[in-house]
Parts: structure tokens; sequence; C-alpha cells
């Protein structure tokens, strides 16, 4: 008697950018989320998710334990579902890499991502961040032990804003690489920053 092979498929990575899934297909794959396993990485880029959806990967953050790489960028997320990844990061803490470049994230939502102690790598660029949020980044450097990349380029950060980089990376031990290109700093910002390495 012939017997059919079983298959047990451990699926660690899922890539679905550019396909349209929109606030639907990211609650879908929330769902997924919260009972999965094995996934480490999330790639949903380029899909027209916007708050409802990011919320709906945020509830999943609070229950799954094994994803250490998200990345949703270039979608249409703006403070409120930047602030509930953010609350979710708070109670999770597996999650490591975060990218939520080009969406429109400004005031509140880049000042949430301040609280966090597992995320080694954060990008943040081509978003809304302005001198402000910029300082409350800073002031969470200041005492943050994991963060070792962060990127915060093509925002609308001026000298301010690099100053208070500045006077954080003088106190921060653990972060190796900064991106703060294509924003409004001049020399003296640029200057600061210079002194603080």
């Amino acid at each position: 008697m012939l017997v059919a092979p079983s298959f047990h498929i451990l699926l660690f990575e899922i890539f679905s950018w550019c396909n349209n899934i929109c606030n639907e297909g990211a609650t879908s794959i929330a769902d997924a989320l919260k009972i999965n396993k094995t996934l480490t990485s999330l790639k949903i880029e380029n899909n027209n998710i916007s708050n409802e959806g990011a919320t709906s990967i945020a509830d999943a953050l609070k229950i799954n334990k094994t994803l250490t790489s998200l990345k949703i960028e270039n979608n249409n997320i703006s403070n409120e579902g930047a602030t509930s990844i953010a609350d979710a990061l708070k109670i999770n803490n597996t999650l490591t890499s975060l990218k939520m470049e080009n969406n429109n994230i400004s005031n509140e939502g880049a000042t949430s991502m301040k609280i966090n102690k597992t995320l080694t790598r954060l990008n943040i660029s081509n978003n809304n961040i302005w001198n402000e949020d910029a300082a409350s980044i800073a002031d969470a450097l200041k005492i943050n032990k994991t963060l070792t990349s962060l990127k915060i380029e093509n925002n609308n950060i001026s000298n301010e804003g690099a100053t208070s980089t500045a006077d954080a990376l003088k106190i921060n031990t653990t972060l190796e690489w900064l991106c703060i290109g294509n924003n409004n700093i001049s020399n003296d910002g640029a200057t600061s920053i210079a002194d603080a390495l």
C-alpha cells in the first residue's frame, strides 16, 4: 500500500510588495500573524495600506513572538497608524528592524517611536518630521541601549534638529549608523554632529 508523504512547510519570510493589498489584505495578514509561530520577516511595502491596516498589524505585533523584521514603507500611513505600531512595540520584544519610510508620519507619529527597547534598526526617512520630532527622537537616543541604525533623511530637519541629535550622540554609545542627509541642515548643523563624534 502506498502512503502519501506528509509535508510541513515552515514559512520564514513573506514578500508582498506592490500588490495593492490595501487595508483588507493587511488585516488578513495580521490575523495570520497572531497565530503564526515561524515567520520572521514581513515585507508589505507599496500596497496602499493606511492607518486601518497599520493598526491591524500593530494588534498582531502585540501577540506575535517570532517576527523580527517589518517593512511597511511606501504606503499611506500617518500618525495614527505609526502611533499604533509604536504602542505595540512597548509590548512586543522580538521585532528588531522597522522600515516605515515614505509614509505620512509627522509630529505625534515620529515622537511615539522613541519609546522602544528592542529595535536595532529604524527607518523613518521621507516622512514629515520636523525639528521638534528630531528633538524627541534625540531624547530617546540619550537613554536607548539597542538602536544601532537610524535613518531620518529626506525630512524637514534643520540645524536645530541637527544640534539636538548631536547632543544625543555625545551620550549614546550604541548607534553605529545615522542617515540624516537631504534635510535642511547647513554647515553649522553638520559641524555640531561632526563635533559630537
